[in-house]
């Protein structure tokens, strides 16, 4: 049976500045953080700041490995939203579920979702196949939350982003 909502996809809608404000909200933190900084201070401290974490992270494995988990929790919802939207798991006015927060274990990612009316984990479950090729993921897995049930986890296994070899 096809999808239904692949071949008759709901109405696209722009999202609100303020819905990009909240889906952008640590790339935007971080970028005035680093505005406040050069304002400030200056360009000189953030140079050598930045040198000073660049040879942190050439020399320490731990610590380089620990960037890389962060980088994909920052990295990894934007990627899950794209595929959700690529794969039409919307609600009827076209609006994409929420991805509340997502967290790294080594090299596995969890995004957890906030549903909205209209849509299911089914829904989800038949997006893996969308998800996995958006994250560049061995595996996609959907769970339900374990105690809320407008809520579920999707659990991504070792995402890549054009790493040949990895």
């Amino acid at each position: 049976m096809t999808n239904l909502r692949r071949v008759l996809p709901p109405p696209r809608r722009r999202p609100s500045l303020v819905t990009i404000a909240v889906r952008w909200r640590i790339e935007l933190l971080l970028g005035t953080a680093i505005g406040l900084w050069v304002g400030l201070l200056g360009w000189l401290p953030l140079t050598v700041a930045a040198g000073a974490v660049a040879v942190a992270l050439a020399v320490n494995p731990s610590l380089r490995r620990g960037a890389a988990r962060v980088l994909r929790a920052v990295i990894v919802p934007h990627r899950v939203r794209s595929g959700l939207l690529q794969s039409g798991v919307t609600d009827r006015s076209g609006r994409l579920p929420w991805l509340v927060r997502a967290y790294s274990r080594g090299e596995t990612v969890f995004v957890h979702v906030w549903l909205r009316a209209g849509t299911t984990t089914g829904d989800l479950r038949r997006a893996r196949a969308v998800l996995r090729a958006a994250c560049g993921a061995a595996d996609v897995d959907v769970h339900h939350h374990p105690t809320r049930h407008d809520r579920a986890v999707i659990v991504v296994f070792r995402p890549r982003w054009g790493w040949f070899g990895k």
